[in-house]
């Protein structure tokens, strides 16, 4: 009679099942944030956003002021005025840095559902830094005279 399945030949067993094809032990989840650390976050990175904004705004309204550096040249080969520019686009770019690299971490760590608080403090270090090589350019503008 005709069953539809094929029969195992005589003397045949099956193989013992292998220890690898066993299913993988699953992964255990990640611990669940608290909700409180969640607020947290939220809070510190509102806070810290807006006081990256006022740092960048900060600096980059000093940095209009930095042509003053050659109020005090009488002499045009006494001065680098080359340099106001210089540190005028050290700062300006800074400031840039200071935004996009922060947001972009921001972005990537909310998709991921990482803490996100630090990435404003980044941004202010970002500023601060390169106010600080701006400063650092304007003051060797008058180091001739």
């Amino acid at each position: 009679p005709m069953t539809g399945q094929i029969d195992p030949p005589p003397g045949w067993a099956p193989l013992p099942a292998a220890p690898w094809a066993a299913p993988p032990p699953q992964a255990p989840l990640p611990p669940r944030r608290s909700q409180t650390a969640v607020i947290l976050d939220v809070v510190a990175t509102v806070v810290g956003w807006g006081l990256l904004g006022l740092v960048v705004v900060g600096c980059l309204y000093f940095s209009l002021f930095f042509g003053m550096a050659t109020d005090s040249c009488y002499t045009g080969d006494a001065c680098r005025e080359d340099l106001v520019g210089t540190a005028f686009i050290t700062v300006w770019a800074g400031g840039a840095l200071a935004v996009v690299v922060p947001l972009i971490g921001t972005i990537v760590c909310l998709i991921k559902k990482w803490y996100v608080f630090y990435w404003p403090l980044i941004g202010i270090g970002i500023m601060a830094a390169g106010m600080a090589i701006g400063v650092a350019i304007i003051d060797n503008v008058a180091a001739g005279s």
